[in-house]
Formats: C-alpha cells, structure tokens, sequence
C-alpha cells in the first residue's frame, strides 16, 4: 500500500458487491466486477473475503446486522404487544423498501442454495425469531415468532423479489400485524 492511502474497508467492498449482484445477479457477477465497482485491485477484495461465496455472506450478516439496529434502536419505544410488533414489521419493511437490492439478492437469485448462505441465514432467521419471541412472551412463543417473522418476509418477497410493487411500511406493518394478532389471541381464547 502506498504512504498517504487509507486502506480499503469492508463496508466499501460490501456496497459495491450489493450493486453489482443486484444489477447482474451473483451467479452472473464476478470478483472482477466487484473490483471494478468499487475501484480497487482484487488483493484487496481477498484480502476481506476468500471468495464470491464468503462476500455474499458477509453481504447478508452486515444487512441482518443493520436491520437489528434499526430495530433495537426503535425497540425502547413504548407500548404492548401490538405497538412493539408494529415497530419491528414497520422497520423491516422499511428497511428493505429504501434497500431493495439487498433482499432482491436472496430471493430472486438462488443464492440459498449456497451451503454458507444457508447457514448464514439459519443463524439470522433464528436471531430475529428470538428477538420477536421475547416480545410475545418467552422462548415457549418461538412458533407464533416464526410465523410472525414469516408474514413480513413473505410480504417482502412477494412485493419486491417477485412483483415489484411498492411497500407501504405503515399500513403494510399494520395489516400484518392485525392479522398476526387475529390468529395469535384468537388461539389463546
């Protein structure tokens, strides 16, 4: 490296990787591509990521990452049941309708058939449904949280993976959780 130039961050890379596999697809993108995105030589890219494989999933931890941000950072909002769920779908929703890119990636792309996204995405998914299980009341509520989490994510993959329709985070969070809720104490009577 030359005196006077700050090395290159992850979080650089990780932008570039998330334009490029969006506009061309991850199976479609190479590192070559990645390195032209984010005009850098491609030892820099190696030397944050082995490989494609290991970029995407760091792509993917950094996003859950920044999601459970976002919503923790809305979490002390105050509030039952239905005020705290609101918040959570309303954030995701959100989240993902400014980066749309991000969820295009895994749901449009097959990247899921990666062994390393798999895990990487177990991991998030059984993160995010303890974080809604704590909400509904404690580990006993993991099925109701996975459904939960299910309703929003699936509401996301239909919008902006399959029919590119706008999300609407108020009203989208307010209809998912009204009907969570319908099922959930309707149940519990």
């Amino acid at each position: 490296m030359k005196r006077g130039r700050k090395p290159v961050g992850a979080d650089r890379l990780l932008e570039a990787a998330a334009r490029v596999f969006s506009r061309k697809g991850y199976f479609q993108a190479s590192v070559d591509d990645v390195v032209a995105e984010a005009g850098v030589g491609k030892g820099t890219v190696y030397r944050h990521f082995a490989d494609k494989p290991r970029l995407l999933v760091a792509l993917l931890d950094r996003t859950a990452r920044h999601l459970a941000g976002e919503i923790s950072g809305r979490a002390g909002e105050s509030g039952g049941l239905e005020r705290q769920l609101t918040v959570v779908a309303r954030v995701t929703l959100d989240f993902f309708a400014r980066r749309p890119e991000l969820l295009r990636i895994f749901v449009r792309e097959g990247t899921l058939t990666i062994p390393a996204v798999r895990t990487a995405m177990r991991s998030i998914i059984k993160h995010r449904t303890a974080d809604v299980a704590a909400i509904l009341g404690g580990r006993n509520m993991l099925r109701p949280a996975a459904v939960f989490n299910g309703m929003v994510f699936g509401l996301l993959r239909q919008r902006l993976g399959i029919s590119d329709e706008p999300i609407h985070p108020a009203r989208d969070a307010a209809f998912l959780v009204g009907m969570f809720l319908y099922g959930f104490r309707g149940k519990r009577r």
